[in-house]
């Protein structure tokens, strides 16, 4: 969502995902039980980052949005709607079967 100024508001949530993705990916590939550990909170972390950034861009567009078309001269000829991509979904399923796989990874190790 742009501000007024042109500028672009970084989400904080889709970065935190990001990253905690790339972590939980990096401790699967160590071969201890504190590695696995940690690959499955980074990872449950990354899902819920996700979800996160979801619904703060759905809000984010259903607040701003109306007052950048209350300030145009176009009132009410426009209709904005935000959907997420079926890779968006993809990628959430992937991270949550890929931490679902390293807890049980983990579970085999007892």
């Amino acid at each position: 969502v742009h501000f007024r100024d042109g500028r672009n508001d970084p989400n904080i949530f889709a970065l935190v995902a990001f990253v905690m993705a790339v972590l939980a990916f990096i401790f699967s590939l160590i071969d201890s039980k504190k590695g696995l550990t940690g690959a499955v909170i980074t990872g449950a972390i990354a899902v819920a980052a996700l979800i996160g950034a979801m619904i703060d861009i759905k809000r984010k567009v259903e607040v701003q949005v109306p007052e950048i078309i209350n300030s145009s001269n176009a009132k009410n000829d426009i209709y904005i709607s935000i959907h997420f991509t079926a890779w968006f979904y993809i990628a959430v399923l992937a991270i949550i079967t890929a931490t679902w796989f390293c807890y049980r990874r983990m579970q085999s190790r007892k």
